[in-house]
């Protein structure tokens, strides 16, 4: 029998610890390093949304001007703007999206899950108060397929409300942002969330879709070249733009599903790298913390586009 030396002995100890280890390591599971502080999103309870699902679809299709999209893209650095600028908080900071259960404006309780997925529209709504709209509709009755409610303009429930419902740019095949599937799942796209802020900006123009919005995927974007974006609309054309981002990232989500969620751009504050947006959707249908005016910080909010299950981008 082979004889061996004390130091070989060590050696094969250390080896097969080495061993031991790397074994231990395979089986265990070790999240990528970018990943570690955002999940990628799923479908959360009454979305239904599919990887890539919100930059796809719609009802409208229609095809902006090239030359509109080339100057609405360009990069503008001969123009010197704020290194931090904001709008005012109102009316964004007060719109509501009705919430899935409760009692309606008519006072008939009622419960509807679709309503879950309205951010589409609540940040429509939060956006189109800085161009003049008017929006106070009065009491109105609404319906999608699965009930019919009536709201006022407490919190601007009824716009919020037309916006998913009733809104008509002269392209879509069927009135409303939203795009219901079985129940409880329904969705507003990139495209029809652009066509209706153009429709409803314009005044109902006939060249609506050239008006002033339009959409870029994270794909398409930098982190550099989002903050420009950012910093146009809200430094030199004085206006909100929309962004959809994973909620995991989202400082007033509590225990996010880690769904696409539309919200609404406010303000920019590059000394500190952070920006301002409006939420819309409240504690009972979201978990939120509420509606209302939260900062986040850029590396946050860029993150939380890229990590978007291939459906984060700009409304800008």
């Amino acid at each position: 029998m082979k004889s061996h030396s004390p130091f070989s002995l060590v050696r094969r100890g250390k080896q097969a610890l080495f061993t031991l280890v790397l074994l231990l390591m395979c089986s265990l599971h070790v999240p990528v390093a970018h990943a570690s502080e955002l999940t990628s999103a799923s479908t959360g309870s009454g979305q239904g949304i599919q990887p890539g699902q919100l930059l796809t679809g719609g009802k409208g299709h229609q095809k902006q001007n090239p030359a509109f999209l080339q100057q609405k893209n360009q990069w503008k650095p001969h123009i010197v703007l704020a290194s931090q600028a904001h709008l005012s908080y109102s009316p964004a900071q007060y719109v509501n999206e009705p919430p899935y259960t409760g009692t309606d404006s008519a006072g008939h309780g009622y419960t509807d899950k679709y309503f879950w997925n309205e951010c589409g529209p609540g940040a429509s709504t939060a956006t189109l108060g800085y161009w003049g709209v008017n929006l106070k509709r009065g009491t109105h009755t609404y319906s999608d397929p699965y009930t019919t409610t009536a709201w006022n303009d407490t919190h601007y429930t009824s716009y919020v409300q037309y916006i998913a419902t009733q809104s008509y740019p002269s392209a879509f095949t069927s009135a409303g942002e939203m795009s219901y599937q079985s129940y409880p799942n329904a969705y507003a796209t990139f495209g029809d969330v652009r066509d209706v802020l153009n429709w409803e900006a314009s005044g109902h123009s006939s060249n609506y879709f050239n008006y002033f919005y339009a959409v870029l995927g994270v794909d398409s974007l930098t982190k550099a070249s989002f903050k420009n974006d950012v910093q146009q609309d809200i430094a030199l054309s004085k206006k909100p733009l929309i962004v959809s981002v994973n909620d995991n990232v989202l400082p007033d989500w509590i225990n996010a599903p880690g769904t696409s969620h539309f919200i609404t751009i406010l303000g920019y504050d590059f000394t500190n790298n952070t920006m301002t947006y409006s939420e819309t959707c409240g504690q009972k249908s979201c978990n939120t913390q509420g509606t209302g005016v939260y900062t986040i910080t850029i590396d946050q909010l860029w993150n939380g586009m890229v990590y978007d299950n291939g459906n984060g981008g700009i409304i800008w």
